[in-house]
């Protein structure tokens, strides 16, 4: 969805994804991107006087701080969440971490059997920069997050996306989505499919480029060239060292134990949201 809006002429997204500029509470063992407000204002300096601008984060979703400071920031902010089948989602995000070298556990129900661990501090790989995304469950349970979204900014202003539905029917979900936002609702840009299967060709390189440089290195570095810059081309290395894959499916009898777990999860996330979701379940 970042990409398609960042097609569209009245919506300007930035390059850099997950800025987490917002969301004080959650902590990043190597800092964050940006020393303050104007330096995270940067990112939008390209935008034009006749475009919205959005910024994509899923940290933002994980805070519990984040929707009041982009309240204080922005108190007409539209707010747009994604939200996937949790079981899914703990295996998309079992992958990521995986592809990132930010996950050392070959084994999806080894990552999961590890969670509590994690949550002591145990088992925790060195460069793992938000150890919390390690907590897939946590990850996974929407209700608390979207309600509080809800309460902050007020339904009308929030808009729930249901992965689901944005596979099924991409081009009337991303209609729906510009009606929301009030831009030109006829634009209809190339819905070329993007966050596809991939594997790091060397996990070794990627844990490096994932797992930041020593402060002694960045503290100088920083003040020459823009973080921001430095990170985005760890970035571009990171994709120069991955490969296309197609991933084995997630284990039927695993996922459906998970839904089991989170039957309870998912009926409070439909009366909060007003949907149903039974095909969650199947």
């Amino acid at each position: 969805m970042h990409e398609y809006l960042k097609q569209h002429p009245g919506i300007f997204m930035p390059t850099l994804k997950d800025a987490a500029f917002f969301g004080s509470d959650i902590k990043y063992k190597h800092g964050r991107l940006f020393k303050d407000l104007d330096d995270y204002l940067r990112i939008f300096r390209s935008a034009l006087d006749n475009q919205i601008i959005g910024d994509s984060c899923v940290a933002y979703l994980e805070s519990k701080n984040a929707p009041q400071e982009i309240k204080e920031f922005n108190s007409a902010a539209k707010i747009i969440i994604m939200l996937r089948n949790p079981a899914e989602q703990m295996y998309s995000q079992y992958r990521h971490m995986l592809w990132e070298g930010n996950e050392v556990l070959d084994s999806f129900s080894e990552a999961l059997d590890a969670e509590e661990a994690r949550k002591r501090g145990e088992r925790i790989p060195a460069n793992t920069n938000y150890p919390p995304a390690l907590f897939y469950r946590e990850v996974a349970s929407y209700s608390k997050k979207v309600k509080r979204y809800f309460d902050v900014f007020g339904r009308e202003n929030v808009h729930i996306i249901i992965f689901d539905d944005f596979k099924s029917d991409t081009a009337g979900v991303y209609r729906d989505t510009l009606y929301f936002l009030g831009v030109n609702e006829d634009f209809c840009p190339e819905f070329e499919r993007v966050n596809v299967g991939k594997a790091p060709r060397s996990r070794m390189l990627q844990k490096m480029l994932s797992g930041g440089l020593p402060k002694f290195i960045t503290t100088p570095i920083k003040k020459i060239i823009p973080w921001t810059f430095i990170n985005s081309i760890l970035e571009k290395l990171k994709n120069i060292n991955s490969k296309k894959t197609q991933h084995r499916p997630l284990d039927k009898e695993l996922k459906r134990q998970l839904l089991q777990d989170f039957e309870q999860e998912i009926n409070e996330l439909e009366n909060i949201i007003g949907r149903d979701l039974s095909f969650w379940r199947k």
